[in-house]
């Protein structure tokens, strides 16, 4: 650190100006205090943005920061966190586009409300059995069996909306329990409106 430091003030000293293999040498690896309390080098903000985006950090002005290594530091900060947002805020866009267009497509549609009713289904399964350890077995047979009635009502023409009704007014139910009752049957329904197997989300690897 005091060679580093050393070599720094000789140079300005000296009136030498810096160039950007002179800056890449000594500032590269020097660490410097973020926002957050980290410290983070030039050298580590460069390999996050690699793992990232797939691409180099790359930047051009970094000249007028003379030996300046806190400058230096915060250029390539810059340029890191406006490169990753833009990564992320292109990516969202990208999302938006196609599900908008997935929308637009009736199969398209189908498939991804089927998949969605599958996972939801799979995790709320999953979330009831881990919470009632001792009465497995009996709240597994009351999923199950709740899917069953619902998927007999889709079938026989009785909207979600009314299978959601009469499960509010349903007396005796505990609110915890009711809340998780209507999840399963919201979720049953849709999968068996877009034609899919909810037994599919019980299966536990």
């Amino acid at each position: 650190m005091k060679v580093s430091f050393l070599f720094a003030m000789i140079m300005v000293l000296s009136g030498c100006a810096a160039t950007r293999q002179d800056q890449q040498q000594m500032f590269d690896n020097k660490p410097q205090i973020t926002s957050s309390g980290k410290y983070w080098t030039v050298n580590q903000l460069k390999d996050d943005y690699l793992s990232k985006t797939g691409n180099a950090l790359v930047v051009n002005d970094t000249l007028d920061c003379g030996w300046d290594d806190n400058c230096y530091y915060n250029k390539w900060s810059k340029a890191h966190d406006e490169g990753i947002n833009k990564l992320v805020s292109d990516r969202i866009a990208k999302e938006k586009s196609e599900s908008s267009k997935c929308d637009a497509d009736e199969d398209c549609k189908r498939n991804k409300d089927l998949k969605m009713d599958l996972i939801n289904l799979g995790g709320i399964y999953r979330n009831i059995i881990s919470t009632h350890i001792y009465f497995q077995s009996d709240y597994d047979a009351a999923v199950r069996g709740m899917c069953e009635k619902v998927t007999e009502a889709q079938k026989n023409g009785v909207s979600r909306e009314k299978v959601i009704t009469d499960l509010q007014d349903l007396p005796g139910i505990a609110p915890e329990d009711r809340v998780q009752i209507i999840s399963v049957a919201k979720y049953c329904w849709g999968i068996s409106k877009n034609k899919g197997n909810w037994k599919e989300a019980l299966r536990i690897n």
